[in-house]
């Protein structure tokens, strides 16, 4: 074998890459119909997390886009029996027992509430707040 050919050889070979495993759609476990605008919104953000990450750093196999101590501030809030906790694109969530999201953290202290409208000015009373921009055909305050 010439030199040529032991060079072409090398070159073609492709190098081997450990794929990184695609993370399970949170719309399987959330299959709500009116959680779609909000899982587009956080898929925009959403990194896969890499089989070397620490695992701290990781919800749902996505690398987290919520401080993790949000999710003992989260997770609390509603204790009914039927209430689903779980992850989103990085981000704790909960929902109710058909699927709907109706509270995800984000950040390092925002926690969104999904409210009917009767409540909305209940929650700005609290301390809340209504911010149209992130969701404006959804009621999210934080």
């Amino acid at each position: 074998m010439n030199l040529d050919r032991i060079v072409t050889f090398f070159r073609s070979r492709t190098k081997h890459t450990n794929a990184t495993p695609s993370p399970p759609d949170p719309a399987i476990e959330f299959p709500h119909p009116e959680n779609v605008e909000l899982f587009v919104r956080l898929r925009e953000d959403a990194k896969v997390a890499s089989p070397d990450k620490n695992p701290m750093w990781v919800m749902g196999g996505y690398e987290i886009r919520a401080h993790p101590d949000l999710i003992s501030v989260l997770y609390p809030l509603v204790t009914e029996e039927g209430v689903r906790k779980g992850y989103a694109y990085g981000r704790p969530v909960m929902a109710n027992a058909n699927g709907l999201v109706f509270a995800y953290a984000g950040g390092t202290h925002y926690v969104f509430l999904k409210l009917r409208e009767d409540k909305l000015n209940d929650a700005r009373d609290d301390g809340g707040r209504f911010d149209p921009s992130y969701f404006p055909s959804q009621k999210y305050a934080f």
